[in-house]
């Protein structure tokens, strides 16, 4: 149970940290709004590819993972790059 706790607060961790590098490269108009785990990087926030390259690096530098072609492809949805993260980080097991 201590070890699922852990988990689960450092996920949401994870998630405050790609929220706070993805919300500056959103549109205007999608800013104030709430984010949601299946909400589509590109067709549900509108990042378009030149945001999406300084996002990846933000998510390199802030979390200390690299990305490579593979994993950069499954950036699809929030959920999607939480768990890629969470993959690649070494939080709690």
């Amino acid at each position: 149970v201590i070890l699922l706790n852990n988990k689960i607060m450092y996920q949401l961790k994870v998630r405050e940290g790609l929220i706070a590098i993805i919300r500056p490269y959103l549109p205007v108009e999608k800013q104030s709004r709430a984010l949601h785990l299946e909400d589509h990087l590109i067709d549900d926030l509108q990042i378009n590819s030149a945001h999406m390259a300084d996002i990846i690096l933000d998510i390199e530098d802030h979390f200390d993972v690299i990305m490579d072609d593979e994993a950069i492809g499954k950036l699809i949805t929030l959920k999607d790059s939480i768990d890629l993260i969470m993959d690649q980080v070494s939080g709690p097991n």
